[in-house]
């Protein structure tokens, strides 16, 4: 029947950071800090029919600037960033066990992004930035007939420096933020203990640094699809599963940061047994 669900959440966090660096001279520079983090979650989530779901959600987080395990002179006695995310949803069994569907729209503000000072007088480092992702995410799953199961789905986002010290960047892309990506994978059972199946991955481009000014050229990461497939296999207590990945050998990026880019693995396979008691 119709019926309505309020969830909350509140978390206290406390982080402690110990932190030295070594000059090649010999010189050690210790950084301490430690950050209480408070927030919290409040969502609603309607039931108008049986089998579908509506919900809304609030939230905060926070960035203290020892989450990446570095310190320095310039982010010792920051504040954290905090954030703020918004998101409403639904998802929907269409046909009993046989095709669900869900859809998010979501954004997600950084109210006050750590930047460089535009006062050379000041701390290297302040508070003075605000950045936003925002967009949406759409997922299918089914089985249109016995022994078939179909996954898919896509997010799009739109991610971007909304105020800065350097008016330059302001309204550029940030960076690591695919705008488009999509996977789907589906598995179809042959024999009872027999299944094999397949999937395709698409990532959009990626940037991967901010120029700030028009000297600097933006460096990307490109687009890429890759496909994967597997096999399983099991005889009485023994699951034997054989996933060969990136089938076409393509070369595409996993990891970039700062102007590097780290290729992925090519073409691959793992074979794998599991064992049931």
């Amino acid at each position: 029947g119709k019926y309505v669900e309020v969830l909350g959440t509140l978390r206290l966090d406390n982080l402690h950071s110990d932190y030295e660096t070594k000059a090649a001279n010999g010189d050690v520079a210790a950084f301490e800090q430690e950050n209480s983090l408070f927030n919290w979650r409040v969502g609603l989530v309607l039931h108008p029919a049986e089998n579908t779901s509506v919900y809304g959600m609030y939230g905060t987080s926070q960035n203290p600037s020892a989450e990446l395990a570095t310190l320095s002179n310039e982010t010792v006695t920051l504040d954290p960033e905090k954030n703020e995310t918004f998101e409403i949803g639904a998802k929907s069994d269409l046909i009993a066990e046989r095709l669900s569907v869900n859809a998010a729209l979501f954004r997600t503000n950084k109210l006050n992004a750590r930047v460089p000072n535009s006062d050379p007088d000041g701390p290297p480092t302040v508070l003075e930035g605000k950045q936003r992702v925002q967009g949406y995410a759409l997922g299918v799953a089914g089985s249109p007939v016995r022994r078939w199961n179909v996954f898919a789905n896509y997010t799009f986002l739109d991610a971007s420096i909304r105020e800065h010290t350097n008016a330059f960047l302001v309204g550029q892309r940030l960076v690591n933020t695919p705008k488009r990506s999509f996977s789907l994978w589906t598995t179809y059972a042959i024999l009872d203990n027999l299944t094999v199946g397949g999937g395709a991955t698409y990532q959009d481009v990626a940037p991967v640094n901010n120029p700030a000014n028009e000297t600097v050229l933006l460096t990307k990461v490109p687009n890429f699809w890759r496909f994967d497939a597997f096999a399983s296999y099991s005889i009485k207590k023994v699951d034997l599963q054989l996933n060969v990945y990136n089938l076409t050998d393509k070369l595409y990026y996993d990891a970039y940061y700062g102007g590097q880019a780290v290729p992925a693995d090519g073409v691959s396979a793992l074979l794998s047994a599991h064992v049931r008691f």
